[in-house]
């Protein structure tokens, strides 16, 4: 006979186990309602059974167990056992109550969910925004960056390093993780609509993506106290208010008095110009220095010098050397062509035959060489990111009305071989 099937009347005739469950079964929830524990979470100070007798009837049987209820009661209050449990039942009387309420609380969220997800579309519309192409990337190199894949090191750990970061990431048979096209697919598988077997190769493209940007939009520096540099491979400088990465200047400065020479017109180069790539053109009407600062050296390298008086002297020297006479007219064809024969062997005998001149400016028009420099202290990088100054300042001096896109700049290799000597006269333009 089951116990809940059982009616006062069946009372008076259970015995033994099924008697014994229905006592058990009332005690536990007498305890519990008046102390909030079951009667087995209680001390073993009275035997239930001892208030209990087959043939009672309902009654009999509700007032012996409350009896036997009452009396554990009483003999835990006797023997102070109450106090001892008392933090006990009050914990798991609070556990009780709090977990019908977190139950409660969890139904009636899973009850608004089902009704959101069931609400008729017609009555609730949601927005949803498609972002474009442009946005997507943003999102993906913004939002999604930062992450190990973007880790920069101090030291370049190689191409091998990177390989097997790529392999690693996009799948591959030497790391474990080989991409396949069934079900078994490495650690690039797709997972309910959250990635997919591309991911791998996906993430290796944004991310180049991403370092590209980056390196693009703020170049690496060296910083030595206030002297800032871009790094070795850096071609575009940051935009900055700092002196020491503002783009160098060339400026002409007009001295009272005389410079007295190279090394007095050094000595009195005003602070404010020296500043690494600046150039500095002083002259005094008569003698004119042409210098460019030199940060690491803290001085100024001699680009060129000029000397009206000894010009003159030297003209008029010229002049007597080539038999030139006072006037044009005086001066016959055949003078002229002398004069210039002369012209050629003197220069190149002098000038043009300096075996030292590293570079050279050809005008195209002629493929003719018309100025030349030594510069083979300068290494190749500052030689071709400074060729304004090095190389166009010097030839606009010239007053041969050149532009930039009818001159070439070329080495002493390049000529010789392409077959040109630079010592040979015949090689220079022909002096007006």
């Amino acid at each position: 006979m089951s116990i809940k099937k059982i009616s006062k009347e069946d009372i008076p005739n259970l015995s033994g186990e099924e008697l014994q469950k229905l006592a058990f079964r009332l005690a536990d929830k007498m305890v519990t309602n008046k102390v909030g524990l079951g009667w087995d979470d209680l001390p073993d100070t009275v035997m239930l059974m001892d208030y209990v007798s087959e043939g009672m009837d309902f009654e009999e049987l509700k007032q012996g167990i409350k009896d036997a209820v009452a009396e554990k009661i009483s003999d835990m209050d006797d023997e102070g056992i109450f106090e001892s449990v008392s933090g006990e039942m009050t914990t798991k009387k609070a556990q009780k109550g709090s977990g019908k309420d977190s139950e409660a609380y969890l139904k009636d969220t899973v009850k608004k969910i089902k009704d959101f997800n069931t609400t008729d579309e017609e009555k609730v519309i949601i927005p949803k925004y498609e972002a474009n192409e442009e946005e997507v990337e943003v999102v993906e190199d913004i939002g999604q960056g930062g992450g190990m894949q973007d880790l920069t090191y101090d030291n370049n750990p190689g191409e091998a390093f990177k390989e097997r970061q790529r392999k690693a990431l996009e799948g591959d048979s030497t790391m474990g993780n080989k991409v396949y096209t069934g079900e078994e697919n490495g650690n690039t598988e797709s997972t309910w609509g959250a990635s997919d077997d591309e991911f791998g190769k996906k993430l290796v493209k944004r991310t180049k993506r991403r370092q590209e940007k980056i390196a693009k939009a703020t170049p690496n520096i060296l910083s030595f106290g206030d002297d800032i540099e871009l790094e070795p491979g850096q071609t575009k400088p940051r935009e900055i208010a700092y002196e020491s990465v503002a783009k160098p200047t060339i400026t002409k400065l007009t001295t009272e008095g005389t410079l007295g020479g190279v090394d007095r017109a050094k000595s009195i180069i005003p602070e404010k110009h020296k500043r690494d790539g600046n150039v500095l053109i002083m002259t005094d009407g008569n003698e004119t220095y042409k210098f460019k600062w030199n940060s690491e050296m803290n001085e100024a390298e001699v680009l060129s010098v000029s000397n009206e008086t000894k010009i003159n002297e030297a003209t008029d020297t010229f002049n007597k050397v080539l038999g030139f006479k006072s006037t044009v007219a005086k001066n016959s064809k055949s003078d002229m062509k002398g004069m210039l024969d002369n012209a050629r062997k003197l220069v190149s005998e002098s000038t043009l035959a300096d075996p030292d001149y590293t570079h050279f400016a050809i005008r195209k028009e002629d493929n003719k060489i018309i100025e030349a420099w030594n510069y083979s202290e300068y290494n190749k990088e500052d030689i071709k990111n400074d060729k304004e100054n090095l190389f166009y300042v010097d030839i606009e001096d010239l007053g041969l009305d050149l532009k930039k896109k009818d001159v070439k700049i070329v080495t002493k290799q390049f000529l010789i071989k392409n077959g040109m000597d630079p010592e040979d006269s015949s090689n220079w333009r022909e002096l007006s």
